[in-house]
């Protein structure tokens, strides 16, 4: 019996009015956005499933975020099993999917493309205004036969009607206004698009990634990952400007990339465009952060009389006062913006704001959205134009996180469904049951070690990912060595070992020379250093859902006595770090700290032996079995140095 799981989820009258509709016939509902159509189509789906009118459901939605949005609705508020398909997946894995599932979603795109493997007894068109002409979901409803059809839709225009009928079935509105419907409609919703990369942007921003790896820590590293940001977030368009001028960058890349880089057009502006044929409004807002791209859509829309408005470097105050005087003309349909129009500047009120260039800061995303907040009698939208797995997407992500902690809700938008167009996403997806270090995650996917640490970082604070250690044996003995130097004891055994490691810290001097004459705080602060050296490249990340294959293949890393005991200081914050302390075996040490669980935490582990201990720090959020191997893991390496203590003890 497939079923509605989540109690509080609870239909509206308006919904079961268009339930009722759809269960008739195959139908449309127009419903305002923000209302909860995405629930409609659940319901309808399992009414299917239940009434043996369909074994199988397909649904289609225009974006790749959006079938990871309504994917995870799906899952989380039913007990239907659902399977999602992207077009970016090879043709020959996609395959391997789409047999899986009661409902897959997917793109009209990817479906068309594999047509010949469709087996679906009812569809469900999400967005269902784009089924005319020739877009992809036209094309699939002309070319495969549904039983059962159901779009869904915000806004249908007048011109569209007659073949969105043909290929669906009746539509039934509900305007914004309807006494049923006009108490749940949000001031405002936002809306993600998704700006694909096509061949020749791909090709180049492959080419910027393998080259910024290779340069990693050279002293233009930086110039190669602010090409790519540009490439991804503001177009190829801002980049090209840039090669074409007398500056670092031009040397370093324009041999590099610039004959492919002349093939590439802006990338965001089809979706630019889709978002405001796609809604009715007064007046829509553009930030965009290059001029050049700020001139290039100000002439691309000449039909909405736009108004270009610059920052004081490309533009007198006088021109910038003209602007936004001209731009509250009810003429003028778009304001074009850069970052000026941020910047104190008393800009219109907009019912859509379209967002091209993506920041992270929560100020500036709070700034831009707040020109949709004003409180007008028209519902308002902003449309967030992004580019998947790129920083751009990472950008938007992490500024709708800042912006949501920082009490900004942002209706429409599941936050954890858009982190998987990101970077980070990426990175978990290589981890899927493939704990490795973070050497082997970078030459794998040619991302540099120093951005692959802010990252893995990101994935450890949202307790999707979390690390353990292994044991740097020559490290340890060296600080063992070091510490019994500072006791003034001496082993002639340990001098090699001793100059071979101070070479390493580029000490270049004969190491007994150097340990007589050194003063004590010399060896000490090197001493204390390598007692710490567990740093990033002793550990091992893993999925936090992987724990079963951690301890089926690191089971060594987390065997530790049951009576031994050692010292936990924890606390909620770096600075805090040491705020609470435990002391005790790793099963107490556990069982008292199991309230930390779901929270992001900083860990600091230690032990101490005759002549040196281990200090081992650990962050990130945890569930309890994630919480508990830390616990192990930071035992058995406290354990494991007191044990080297005592070995070395015992052969002197």
């Amino acid at each position: 019996m497939f079923r509605i799981v989540n109690k509080n989820l609870k239909p509206r009258k308006y919904q079961l009015d268009a339930l009722e509709k759809a269960e008739k016939e195959n139908a449309v509902i127009c419903l305002p956005t923000g209302t909860g159509k995405t629930l409609v189509g659940l319901m309808w789906a399992c009414h299917l499933l239940n009434e043996g009118k369909a074994k199988r459901i397909l649904v289609l939605e225009p974006s790749r975020f959006l079938v990871n949005q309504i994917s995870d609705y799906y899952a989380k508020n039913s007990n239907v099993k659902v399977e999602k398909l992207y077009g970016t997946t090879p043709k020959e894995d996609r395959a391997k999917l789409w047999d899986r599932g009661d409902v897959v979603v997917t793109t009209p795109q990817t479906a068309f493309n594999d047509i010949e493997r469709l087996d679906f007894d009812a569809v469900i068109v999400d967005e269902c205004h784009h089924t005319t002409g020739e877009h992809a979901y036209a094309k699939l409803m002309q070319s495969y036969d549904f039983k059962c059809k159901l779009g869904l839709s915000a806004t249908i225009p007048a011109s569209k009607e007659e073949e969105i009928r043909r290929y669906i079935g009746e539509i039934y509105r509900w305007s914004w206004n309807h006494p049923d419907v006009r108490d749940y409609v949000p001031e405002w919703y936002a809306e993600v698009y998704d700006a694909e990369f096509d061949e020749n942007h791909r090709r180049v921003y492959e080419k910027l990634r393998r080259i910024r790896y290779k340069v990693e820590g050279g002293p233009f590293a930086g110039l190669y990952s602010l090409a790519m940001r540009m490439l991804c977030r503001d177009g190829a368009l801002a980049l090209k400007e840039t090669l074409e001028k007398e500056n670092t960058m031009s040397a370093l890349l324009r041999d590099e990339i610039y004959e492919d880089l002349v093939k590439c057009d802006v990338h965001k502006l089809g979706e630019m465009r889709k978002a405001i044929e796609q809604h009715d409004f007064e007046k829509a807002i553009v930030f965009v952060d290059r001029v050049v791209l700020a001139r290039r859509i100000y002439e691309e829309f000449k039909e909405l009389n736009p108004v270009l408005l610059l920052g004081r470097i490309h533009s007198s105050e006088e021109a910038q006062m003209r602007a936004v005087r001209e731009a509250a003309s009810d003429e003028v349909k778009l304001v074009v913006s850069t970052s000026a129009g941020e910047e104190g500047i008393d800009l219109p009120s907009a019912d859509l704001l379209i967002v091209w260039s993506n920041v992270v800061s929560a100020v500036r995303f709070i700034q831009r959205t707040g020109r949709i907040m004003r409180k007008t009698k028209a519902m308002k939208t902003a449309a967030y134009i992004a580019t998947p797995e790129t920083e751009d997407y990472d950008a938007l992500w992490r500024g709708m996180v800042a912006a949501r902690n920082a009490g900004v809700e942002i209706p429409g938008i599941d936050v954890e469904a858009l982190s998987k167009g990101t970077v980070v996403e990426s990175i978990i997806s290589f981890l899927q049951l493939n704990p490795t270090s973070i050497g082997t995650i970078s030459e794998a996917l040619q991302i540099p070690v120093k951005k692959l640490n802010s990252w893995l970082r990101e994935a450890v604070n949202r307790g999707k990912v979390f690390y353990f250690y292994l044991f740097p044996y020559n490290p340890m003995r060296m600080a063992v060595a070091l510490q019994r130097y500072k006791k003034g004891e001496y082993d002639e055994y340990l001098l090699p070992h001793l100059r071979r490691y101070f070479k390493s810290f580029g000490l270049n001097a004969d190491v007994r020379k150097y340990v007589e004459s050194g003063s004590k705080r010399n060896i000490e602060a090197l001493a204390n250093f390598v007692i710490n050296r567990f740093t990033e490249n002793d550990r091992i990340y893993a999925l936090s859902e992987d724990v079963a294959l951690i301890l089926s293949d690191y089971s060594d890393y987390f065997k530790v006595p049951a009576h031994f005991k050692f010292e936990l200081n924890y606390g909620f914050s770096h600075k805090k770090r040491s705020e609470y302390t435990v002391y005790g075996t790793p099963e107490e040490i556990f069982e008292q700290i199991k309230d930390v669980v779901g929270k992001r935490v900083y860990l600091y582990f230690s032990s101490w032996g005759v002549y040196t201990g281990a200090n081992v720090r650990y962050s990130g959020c945890y569930t309890e079995e994630t919480l508990e191997l830390v616990v192990r893991n930071a035992g058995w390496i406290c354990w494991t140095v007191e044990k080297m203590n005592e070995v070395i003890l015992e052969s002197r």
